[in-house]
C-alpha cells in the first residue's frame, strides 16, 4: 500500500469498466506525533508538499529532539505501519512505503 493511497492524493481519476471516477483530497494530512523523549502526543496538520527535511525541523520544535538524528516512521490509526520517512527530499503526501 503506498502513502499516497492511505492519505490519498490530491486527485486521482480510476477507471472501473465504463464507469469513472475522481478521488480528491486536501492538500494537508492530520498528524499525531508521539517521541521516545516526551510523554505527551501532539497533534498537527501539516502540508504534503512539505519534504520530510522540512517535517524534521519542524517536529524539532515540538519534540524537542535534534532533526539531524531523528527517525521518523508512519504508522495507521490502528497502529499498523505504513512507512520509514527517510528520503529527505521526498514530499510527505508522495511517499510509499
Amino acid at each position: 500500500m503506498g502513502f499516497d493511497k492511505f492519505f490519498g492524493s490530491k486527485m486521482t481519476d480510476y477507471a472501473l469498466g465504463k464507469e469513472s471516477f475522481k478521488v480528491v483530497t486536501g492538500d494537508v494530512v492530520t498528524v499525531f506525533i508521539t517521541s521516545n523523549i516526551t510523554s505527551f502526543t501532539s497533534e498537527k496538520k501539516f502540508d504534503k508538499s512539505l519534504t520530510i527535511a522540512d517535517l524534521k525541523s519542524k517536529l524539532e520544535l515540538i519534540t524537542g529532539g535534534n532533526s539531524g538524528s531523528m527517525n521518523i516512521t508512519a504508522f495507521t490509526k490502528e497502529d499498523k505501519l505504513i512507512c520509514e520517512l527517510s528520503d529527505p527530499n521526498a514530499m510527505l503526501g508522495s511517499l510509499e512505503n
